[in-house]
């Protein structure tokens, strides 16, 4: 285990928030820049990766267990496929944001951040759940 590696523990541990951070810029800006939810769950489950080859998988455990991680995947479809069922039911196309909200460039940033949360969350927490399945067959 990388715990083991004090210098490596140090640093890692030390440049973590940062990638979390760049996380959260990706997630936030991926409606106007490259990048979105995809790409901010990846490095959100990087970080989550990189914190459990750290600390072991027994603390990792403990603020991320199985149970949880698939609550939160399945949270993130829920945010995206509720989206889509709000324009349903103002008799709208499945995506349209222009229901919520009356200034039509506004319901669309605001749709399309709901959508990327939703994405963000699956994608996290499915790399994270992927990650932890091959840890267990390991051993």
């Amino acid at each position: 285990m990388l715990k083991d590696f004090l210098i490596l523990k140090k640093i890692t541990l030390f440049i973590l928030p940062y990638i979390f951070l760049y996380g959260l810029y990706i997630q936030i800006n991926g409606e106007i820049s490259p990048g979105g939810g995809f790409q901010a769950g990846v490095i959100f489950s990087s970080c989550l990766i990189a914190f459990d080859l750290i600390h072991g998988k027994k603390i990792s455990e403990k603020y991320f267990n199985t149970e949880l991680l698939i609550v939160i995947a399945t949270l993130g479809v829920l945010i995206y496929a509720s989206t889509g069922l709000i324009s349903l039911f103002f008799n709208k196309n499945y995506l349209n944001y222009y229901v919520l909200n009356s200034n039509k460039l506004i319901a669309q940033n605001i749709g399309i951040l709901i959508i990327e949360i939703g994405v963000g969350l699956t994608v996290a927490s499915v790399m994270y759940l992927i990650y932890s399945l091959f840890q267990e067959d390991m051993k």
